[in-house]
């Protein structure tokens, strides 16, 4: 379904230092869209979704699964016909994420073997927003065969093997820090302490677990820290749940609780939104049924565009190529073409930004056998000046975008040979 270029290119883009995709309201600040997006690219029709629990042959029994998930606290619970059988439902989603949030709740949790299905347009279901007990957020989804107990001994041999590698200054930080979540006696201080080693961390790219595991205590407030920290670590939580961890139910749990807290900043939002735009991308990439058409998608980066700030031109273009990006893996490549063109003339050529697009403007000009054009282009990049500052990661993994222009080029320089002879 998806181009030859990876498709973990999209999560490369979303890691930046609602509650839902659905229909809430984002004010505007006056951004104007690029000329080139256009109206029918997010002509996306409506559907609502509930989260099938379970189906019957018997309407009782059914009946009875309903009111034990409703004393558990899940809601709203009903039951639906389904041919000769009883479906037991939950919840009336307008947006897919949730949906699929709430399915794997269930999952993870052992409640049930749940999924997604997309509702009749004439289905009379409830309308109250979906609730029940769920995880906490910042929490990621256990691993098989991890030991909650034993963790922060792990994390403590990774801190201190990190403290190994950074100049005498910065290790005696690290110690001191290290000393702090040791101390029994002096607990205040593990927030501010956890939150110091965090950014030490997420500065050098070093030790996601680790960072993680700190970030998550200082996030779910466990070690309390003052709010703009909390919120800080939070971000980190979401961006490794979904860059390295690859944990949907996590990641999206973490996106939610930072777009539902007050504290939370304009541009933090329009990430948060971009990240919530990428897990939607995984569930089209996983050929999740029901999954989100490609014009959803879309609209849903459009209503992110809009509600970002005029000022942040970084995060206007990150939007910008995952919108490319989404024709790409439509295999619409005119479309690739003719954005992948515009976002180069109008951004600074020294940025990883302008460097990917001129990757998949390269590539859409195959479709055209324009050897001459494409390689120009890689060889542009090949010349650039890339400044470690700012470079688009995976998790912490930094992407090595020459390397891959070097690789196209290989490609690309083949078909022509080849097309030549």
């Amino acid at each position: 379904m998806f181009s030859s270029l990876p498709r973990l290119l999209l999560a490369v883009l979303l890691l930046l230092p609602l509650a839902t995709l659905g229909q809430e309201e984002i004010p505007s600040n006056h951004t104007v869209p690029p000329t080139l997006w256009q109206s029918e690219d997010t002509n996306a029709r409506q559907h609502h979704f509930a989260v099938e629990v379970a189906t019957f042959p018997s309407a009782a029994l059914a009946e009875s699964v309903r009111s034990g998930l409703v004393n558990m606290g899940w809601g709203p619970v009903y039951t639906m016909k389904a041919g000769d059988g009883t479906k037991v439902c939950l919840g009336n989603f307008a947006a897919l994420g949730e949906a699929e949030y709430f399915a794997r709740e269930l999952q993870v949790q052992e409640v049930a073997d749940a999924k997604v299905m997309t509702l009749d347009a004439a289905a009379k279901v409830p309308e109250e927003i979906a609730e029940g007990p769920v995880l906490p957020a910042f929490l990621p989804t256990p691993l098989e065969g991890e030991e909650p107990a034993a963790k922060w001994e792990s994390v403590r041999r990774e801190l201190m093997a990190y403290k190994d590698t950074v100049i005498v200054t910065e290790a005696n930080n690290v110690e001191e820090c290290i000393a702090k979540l040791d101390s029994e006696t002096d607990q205040h201080l593990r927030g501010p302490a956890a939150a110091q080693l965090v950014d030490l961390l997420v500065h050098d790219r070093k030790h996601p677990e680790a960072a993680l595991y700190l970030a998550g205590k200082v996030a779910r407030e466990q070690w309390p820290a003052d709010p703009e920290t909390r919120i800080r670590c939070g971000e980190v939580v979401a961006d490794l749940l979904y860059g390295h961890r690859r944990d949907w139910r996590g990641a999206w749990s973490a996106t939610r609780s930072l777009l539902a807290d007050p504290l939370r900043d304009r541009d933090g939002r329009t990430r948060d939104r971009l990240r919530q735009v990428a897990l939607l991308i995984d569930l089209v990439a996983e050929d999740a049924d029901p999954a989100p058409s490609w014009q959803a998608i879309r609209a849903a980066l459009r209503r992110t565009y809009d509600g970002a700030t005029v000022d942040n031109r970084r995060l206007l273009a990150k939007i910008e190529l995952v919108y490319m990006q989404t024709f790409a893996w439509e295999g619409r490549w005119d479309r690739v073409e003719m954005l992948a063109r515009d976002v180069v003339r109008r951004y600074p050529q020294q940025r990883p930004e302008t460097a990917l697009s001129r990757i998949y403007l390269a590539r859409s000009l195959e479709r055209k056998r324009d050897w001459g054009t494409a390689l120009e282009q890689l060889d542009l990049l090949l010349q650039m000046d890339l400044p470690p500052e700012g470079s688009l990661t995976m998790g912490f993994e930094p992407l090595d975008l020459k390397g891959m222009a070097r690789k196209e080029r290989e490609r690309l320089a083949g078909l022509a040979a080849g097309a030549d002879e």
